[in-house]
């Protein structure tokens, strides 16, 4: 009789076992949240000095956009899914261990083009665990400092893994947004793109008399 409980307990123990990395990921995930994350556009009762908004048109891949020389670390919000973390330059296994990180082959934070990231679903801290909520239509930021850039989802959709189209030069700002799927695989990958629609500035400090 002990033998069959020892089998049941065991049983239960690797089925358990693999779910301790997601919940321990997800917690991190909640308290890392930024209620005021830096750069974003504020209330007027929240922020005295209005920070400057401009519509940001297309340039030549690599360019700066306004702001684009901001120094500071580079973070990525997303309000549909709660998301708010940093983001890191490259996609090596290790970059992807401490967040989600900028692929070589795009654009860097700040410059016109395609900027894609990556970012693990199914390990570490499982940063991109809801993207698949994301909707069209959803906005999507990028900051570098207190410099905001704001996207709006245009396309959510799911590719093959050996798909690389998606994060070659679009011909406009974007944001492409990978990770792995569905949930507990890597057979395929999922992919979020949202169009760049404004820039968002803090507004220089009033010179002294």
């Amino acid at each position: 009789m002990w033998v069959s409980w020892a089998l049941i307990l065991l049983g239960l123990a690797l089925i358990a076992v693999p779910l301790v990395p997601y919940i321990q990921a997800r917690a991190r995930i909640v308290d890392v949240q930024d209620p005021d994350p830096p750069g974003l556009p504020l209330e007027p009762d929240r922020r005295a000095d209005r920070p400057i908004q401009l519509t940001v048109a297309d340039g030549p891949s690599g360019t700066l956009m306004p702001g684009g020389d901001a120094e500071g670390p580079w973070r990525l919000y997303i309000p549909r899914i709660d998301l708010g973390v940093e983001i890191f330059d490259g996609t090596t296994p290790e970059i992807l261990k401490k967040g989600p990180g900028v692929y070589p082959e795009g654009v860097k934070p700040g410059q016109h083009g395609n900027l894609c990231i990556a970012g693990h679903r199914n390990a570490h801290k499982c940063e991109f665990w809801y993207l698949d909520r994301v909707k069209p239509g959803d906005p999507i930021f990028v900051t570098i400092g207190e410099v905001s850039y704001r996207y709006e989802t245009e396309r959510v959709w799911v590719i093959a893994r050996n798909d690389w189209s998606v994060i070659k030069p679009t011909g406009y700002n974007c944001v492409t947004l990978t990770t792995c799927h569905p949930l507990g695989s890597t057979e395929k990958r999922l992919v979020v793109r949202a169009r760049l629609v404004q820039a968002t500035l803090p507004r220089p400090a009033a010179a002294k008399p």
